[in-house]
């Protein structure tokens, strides 16, 4: 990869940083970051049991407004 042969650098997640190469340095930024809206679609009366799984973890992680419509 271009980072490990010295070439470039690049912006990580950070559960990447734990995961480092040993010729590589990973250092966290400190400015705030950009956000961005995401949606999620999926039909009204769902009888899918993965979808309704998915929108449950989705609501764990993102606390999802359920009021929309």
């Amino acid at each position: 990869n271009s980072i490990g042969s010295g070439l470039g650098c690049t912006i990580l997640p950070a559960y990447v940083a734990p995961l480092g190469v040993s010729n590589t340095v990973v250092r966290p930024l400190d400015v705030e970051l950009p956000s961005l809206d995401l949606f999620v679609s999926y039909r009204k009366n769902t009888e899918s049991v993965g979808v309704k799984r998915f929108i449950d973890q989705l609501n764990k992680v993102f606390h999802l407004d359920k009021n929309l419509d």
